[in-house]
């Protein structure tokens, strides 16, 4: 009998000191934003100048964040083909501070109601380091950005720049069958996409009829693979154009050279998009500030 009462007494006393203890607040997110994101912004300062954004976004709670190797910064000039300006062309890597080289982009922000981001990207390189500060507005399921802005102060040699976010969406995990044309048409390519969870991609297909594999891996809505194609080693960049009438990849090399696009299907002779560029407006586009 005192066996169980002192039992009992431990208990009671075990349950009253956890409901007084201490209690742990948990943040609720406003969404649920982590993965694969592609943004683009447009410059107010540097005439038809846009930069291209894509991340790998972590959450935890309210913080968002994506290491370096989360992130690539790619650079866009409104595109000369056709003089639209909802369309810009890739021409150039990285950030303002690292000297046209990927893998030195960093971002973390928070999360709240709206939803909105509030967001700082560090890129830092040879030439030092800048902080772009900004913030994004996201639709109610937080897959897609309605309006942002940024500001990169001076520094690594360039002036100030201030711009607004263009468009920005959530990508899906790359999968299915591609094609098209690569290298001024020399080679004709089918491409079949197969993307893991931790982001690592493999490519395999054929090239001129000839059987190729690359792998690498994947950004936000851009992939970076290697191997042989056409007898030659390769290092390709991919940019994914979300819009529901492109749906396609732009391919460029390590330079940022445009090679050629591959679009939904297997039937390479059947590539006819055009213009070679990633939509980065609407049918509205956005207007500039002075």
């Amino acid at each position: 009998m005192e066996k169980r009462l002192a039992l009992a007494v431990t208990a009671a006393l075990v349950l009253l000191a956890a409901c007084g203890g201490k209690k742990t607040a948990v943040v609720t997110p406003p969404a649920q934003i982590a993965g694969q994101w592609q943004i683009v912004a447009k410059s107010f300062v540097k005439v038809n100048t846009y930069m291209i954004i894509e991340a790998n976004l972590s959450q935890t709670e309210d913080a968002i964040s994506a290491s370096a190797q989360n992130v690539l910064f790619l650079d866009g000039v409104q595109d000369t083909t056709v003089n639209d300006p909802l369309f810009a062309d890739v021409n150039g890597l990285g950030g303002e501070c690292d000297e046209q080289t990927l893998g030195d982009v960093t971002i973390d922000g928070t999360l709240s109601a709206g939803p909105t981001l509030a967001f700082t990207l560090t890129d830092s390189g040879p030439l030092g380091t800048i902080v772009t500060t900004g913030s994004l507005l996201l639709n109610s399921g937080g897959t897609a950005v309605e309006s942002g802005e940024y500001a990169t102060p001076a520094g690594c040699g360039f002036a100030l720049d201030t711009g607004g976010v263009t468009v920005g969406s959530m990508i899906q995990p790359f999968a299915g069958t591609f094609s098209g044309t690569l290298n001024n048409g020399n080679d004709q390519v089918i491409a079949t996409f197969s993307q893991d969870q931790n982001f690592n991609l493999t490519i395999t297909g054929t090239d001129n009829g000839g059987a190729f594999t690359l792998t690498g891996t994947v950004t936000g809505g851009a992939f970076q693979v290697s191997g042989t194609l056409n007898d030659a080693s390769v290092n390709l960049i991919g940019v994914f154009d979300p819009d529901p009438m492109q749906n396609d990849f732009l391919v460029y090399d390590s330079g940022a050279h445009f090679l050629g696009e591959l679009v939904p299907g297997s039937n390479p002779a059947a590539m006819v998009k055009k213009p070679f560029g990633i939509r980065v407006g609407h049918q509205r586009p956005i207007t500039d500030k002075h």
